[in-house]
C-alpha cells in the first residue's frame, strides 16, 4: 500500500469515528455528505505532512496599479517551508513583463522565521551592496504578506489558513462552483482585524481541500480576493497552483504570481539561512533601537 493511500485510509477512519458516517476522500470524489471541520483540517494537515522535508517554490511576482504595471515592483521569489523554518528570498527588479532578462536588479531581501525559537530575521541588500538587518520575536514581515504563493499555510488573520479553519471555520450546507470546480465554502469571522467582516474560503476536495479562492470581505462589502489557478500535483498527493492573483478591488491593485518551479525536496541549511555580519547595523524591533551586530 503506497504512502498516499495509507494517508487516505487513516483520514477516512478518523472521520468515521468523528462523525459516524463513511467518507470518500479519493481524488475526484467530492466528500458526501457535508464533511466535518475535523475532516477538513485533517485533509489540510495532510498537505503539510506530504510536503516534507520541504516545500520549495520559485515564482515571479508583478504588480499592477489601476491597470498599469509598476516598473519597480517585479520580484523573483524563492519560498521554502519546512516543519521548523519559513524562508523567503526576494530579488526585486525594475522592468516590465515576465521575461527577467529585461529586468534590472534593484535590491535583495531574505527573511527567515524559526518556529522553535519563535524569532524572525530579515536581511536587506541594496543596489550598492549596503546591508541592513532586522530582527523581531514571532512571525511576520514578508512571510505574512497577502500577495504570496501558498496553499494550506497561507498567512491570514495573524495565523495560517489551516489554523484559521480549525479555530474559527464554519462549513456551509451546499457546495459552490469556482472556475468549474466544485468546492466547499468555509466561512470564518475576521477576529480582531478591524478592516474585515469575515473570510470566505473555497476548498476543493479534488486537490486535497486546497483553496481555489480566499475572500477577505470588508465591512463595507468590498472584498480583497486571492485566486489560485491551474493546480498541479508537484509530488505524490501534494497540490500547488501554477498561477495566483491577489486583487484589492477597493484600491484597484492586482498582483500576479506565476510559478517557475515548485517541488518537494530536502534543502540545505545554508540555502535558507539569514546571517548578519559582525558590525552590521541591525534594527531590533522589540526595543526599536539600532544596534551594531556583535555576532551573538
Amino acid at each position: 500500500m503506497n504512502r498516499r493511500l495509507v494517508v487516505e485510509v487513516v483520514i477516512g477512519l478518523v472521520v468515521i469515528g468523528l462523525v459516524g458516517m463513511p467518507v470518500y476522500a479519493r481524488k475526484g470524489i467530492p466528500v458526501e455528505p457535508k464533511p466535518s471541520i475535523d475532516f477538513v483540517v485533517a485533509a489540510m494537515e495532510n498537505q503539510k505532512e506530504l510536503s516534507k522535508p520541504a516545500l520549495v517554490v520559485e515564482y515571479k511576482r508583478r504588480i499592477f496599479f489601476q491597470g498599469e504595471e509598476s516598473t519597480t515592483s517585479n520580484t523573483m521569489v524563492r519560498y521554502v517551508r519546512t516543519p521548523v523554518v519559513f524562508f523567503e528570498g526576494d530579488k526585486a527588479f525594475k522592468g516590465q513583463g515576465w521575461d527577467e532578462e529585461n529586468w534590472e536588479r534593484f535590491y535583495t531581501l531574505k527573511t527567515r522565521y524559526d518556529v522553535t525559537l519563535n524569532k524572525s530575521k530579515k536581511l536587506t541588500i541594496g543596489p550598492g551592496k549596503q546591508r541592513m538587518g532586522e530582527m523581531w520575536g514571532g512571525y511576520g514581515g514578508d512571510l505574512t504578506r497577502q500577495d504570496m504563493m501558498e496553499t494550506v499555510m497561507y498567512p491570514i488573520s495573524g495565523t495560517h489558513l489551516v489554523d484559521l479553519v480549525k479555530t474559527r471555520g464554519r462549513i456551509g450546507d451546499t457546495k459552490v462552483e469556482i472556475d468549474n470546480h466544485i468546492c466547499w465554502l468555509i466561512t470564518a469571522d475576521a477576529g480582531k482585524d478591524p478592516r474585515y467582516e469575515e473570510y470566505k474560503i473555497y476548498l476543493d476536495p479534488d486537490i486535497g481541500l486546497c483553496p481555489r479562492r480566499i475572500e477577505r470581505v470588508k465591512k463595507d462589502g468590498k472584498s480583497t480576493i486571492l485566486y489560485s489557478k491551474e493546480y498541479r500535483e508537484i509530488a505524490e498527493g501534494v497540490w500547488f497552483p501554477r498561477i495566483m492573483e491577489h486583487v484589492n478591488y477597493e484600491d484597484d491593485i492586482r498582483v500576479e504570481m506565476r510559478v517557475v518551479k515548485a517541488e518537494v525536496k530536502p534543502v540545505a541549511e545554508k540555502d535558507i539561512s539569514v546571517e548578519f555580519e559582525p558590525g552590521m547595523t541591525v534594527l531590533d524591533l522589540a526595543s526599536g533601537k539600532l544596534i551594531k551586530w556583535s555576532g551573538e
